[in-house]
């Protein structure tokens, strides 16, 4: 039996101050929207067949799959559970069931693309982070049926509409015994990155820590065609400028990272520096983000603000 715990770019760039820089009883729940039915509303409702042991089921006519064990397990058994059927049922025993000392729930399972701290510094996440985490929009409503006279600790789970194609996460919140299945619904037929793109969060540290669509990251600014800028506040240090950032790519197919340009403004709007420099990737895929730097040295003394932009939306401004 395996146990998991679960704690649950504008138009024309961004544009940062350097002196704002440097001033410095069994609850059963699957969303919302679940129309689910309390086991002892299914009093008399029979379960078609049972599992021997506790664990996280998928059931298929009268054959049962177990989707739950230790990470050599899953890794093992992957390919299966990742071909399950759009209309797939599930079972879950475990004597929190019982005891109605748990919750039930079934999620997709997003991509997280980037870290966001309350300064409002963004850092692109590493390699493929498909996590299961509780967003609101990720919920999937699922109807439930028990029966407490001859299978008390065990519940059927069946979602209210058929899956679409994606990884998908069932698990039972019950304490220290909480346990949790990752599936995927027809996962090997689906394009990584256009689910990646639909199936976006950020995640946010600090004071704000949690998960949040990725399309929440974007009502802070205005999109500069397919791709975003979010620039990172400015740091001096002995007279030297670092400007560090990220580029999102907010379509729902691959572009390619122009050149970035940056200048250094004085209070009265005037360019005092220009250059230009490149993203750490000149190709982003759907919903991935990339992260850049540049410093430049000697800064001029009267440098009030940023700008960064793509290098051709500059022109010769």
């Amino acid at each position: 039996m395996n146990t998991h715990r679960r704690k649950g770019s504008t138009a024309a760039g961004w544009r940062l101050t350097l002196a704002a820089a440097l001033s410095a009883a069994l609850v059963i729940v699957a969303g919302c929207a679940s129309s689910g039915s309390h086991p002892d509303e299914s009093e008399g409702q029979s379960l078609r067949t049972a599992p021997d042991d506790n664990g996280i089921y998928a059931y298929d006519g009268d054959h049962l799959t177990r989707l739950d064990g230790d990470t050599e397990w899953e890794r093992k058994t992957w390919e299966q559970r990742s071909r399950l059927v759009p209309r797939t049922v599930f079972l879950v025993r475990d004597p929190a069931i019982a005891q109605r000392a748990g919750a039930v729930r079934l999620r997709r399972v997003a991509w997280v693309r980037s870290e966001i701290s309350d300064a409002g510094r963004i850092t692109p996440v590493p390699g493929s982070q498909w996590r299961s985490v509780p967003v609101a929009d990720l919920e999937v409503p699922v109807d439930f049926t028990g029966d407490n006279e001859s299978h008390p600790d065990v519940i059927e789970v069946r979602p209210t509409q058929p899956l679409q194609p994606g990884l998908y996460s069932l698990y039972l919140e019950a304490g220290e015994a909480s346990r949790a299945a990752r599936f995927g619904v027809n996962w090997p037929a689906v394009n990584k990155t256009t689910y990646a793109s639909g199936v976006c969060v950020d995640h946010y540290t600090g004071g704000t820590a949690g998960y949040r669509p990725c399309a929440a990251q974007r009502s802070g600014s205005s999109p500069v065609g397919k791709l975003q800028i979010y620039l990172v506040h400015p740091q001096t240090s002995g007279g030297s400028v670092v400007i560090s950032g990220v580029v999102i790519n907010n379509s729902d197919r691959a572009q390619h990272v122009p050149i970035l340009a940056a200048q250094l403004r004085g209070t009265d709007g005037s360019v005092l520096a220009r250059w230009q420099f490149r993203a750490s990737s000149s190709v982003l895929n759907p919903g991935q983000s990339t992260s850049f730097r540049s410093v430049v040295s000697d800064a001029p003394q009267q440098t009030h603000s940023v700008n960064v932009n793509f290098g051709n939306a500059l022109g010769s401004s």
